[in-house]
């Protein structure tokens, strides 16, 4: 899905920051939802309708060309169960953040995880501490390298300054997000795979939300991310603010007991 032409854009490599007027809230409590959406008749036509219209143009006989058919549309339908429970299952994350240390505390349709993560926003550190199916308990750490693929990323922005919009009384600006691969150019530069509207008056880091970006990209926080598939019309996931205060448990930063070897 290529975003529609906006007027008097500013495309910005990864290594310009946006500026900023006022002094920036630096600590707080802040909440997400992430849920995914499909457009079930662009589902259809990329996933079902080429394999039907596959079978009926073979040689094969009409009775194997019913046969596969059927076999074709048990299988959509079986997907689209699937995907189903997908759309319907929303996470939440409630960030408490300060000094430049942030925690997040996860849940599944309202299911509080048994999971702790903490994030160090200047070397773009985060670390999971979890417990596996054996009850051992387990964490890992990444960052900026420690995908194959993340220290080969550059990333774009692209802006248009007269889509406003107010999330939790902040104001925010409309922003188009991509990233293209420096290693095999598997993604197009111009293809841009996030929508966000974006407020400065609040820095908290994007790759809170997504680690894939490993780079700071503009000084602010997103209120609002669309990400959208460029090889696909029939999904896209959100991420939106649900709540904000300007106050920060401190003591919520530490790593839980339980959660210490």
């Amino acid at each position: 899905m290529r975003p529609r032409p906006v007027p008097f854009l500013i495309l910005l490599c990864v290594f310009t920051l946006i500026q900023v007027s006022g002094a920036q809230i630096t600590e707080g409590t802040i909440s997400f939802e992430t849920q995914t959406h499909f457009d079930w008749t662009a589902y259809e036509k990329e996933t079902l309708n080429p394999e039907l219209e596959k079978i009926e143009q073979s040689e094969m006989p009409e009775a194997e060309k019913a046969r596969q058919k059927e076999n074709a549309v048990n299988m959509y339908n079986s997907g689209r169960k699937l995907m189903e429970r997908l759309s319907g299952t929303v996470e939440s994350v409630e960030f408490v953040f300060s000094n430049g240390v942030a925690s997040a505390e996860r849940s599944l349709n309202g299911i509080r995880e048994d999971e702790f993560t903490r994030y160090i926003f200047d070397s773009m550190r985060t670390t999971r501490y979890y417990f596996d199916p054996g009850g051992i308990l387990k964490n890992f750490t990444m960052g900026p390298g420690s995908g194959s693929s993340a220290i080969n990323l550059k990333y774009f922005v692209r802006i248009d300054s007269f889509d406003t919009r107010d999330i939790l009384g902040f104001h925010c600006v409309k922003y188009y997000v991509g990233y293209s691969n420096l290693a095999n150019e598997s993604l197009e530069p111009n293809l841009f795979q996030y929508e966000m509207y974006v407020t400065d008056a609040i820095s908290l880091p994007l790759y809170l939300i997504d680690p894939v970006f490993t780079e700071k990209i503009f000084d602010g926080c997103a209120l609002e991310i669309r990400h959208i598939d460029p090889n696909s019309h029939s999904s896209y996931s959100t991420v939106s603010a649900t709540a904000f205060h300007q106050q920060a448990d401190i003591s919520r930063l530490d790593i839980p007991a339980r959660f210490r070897h």
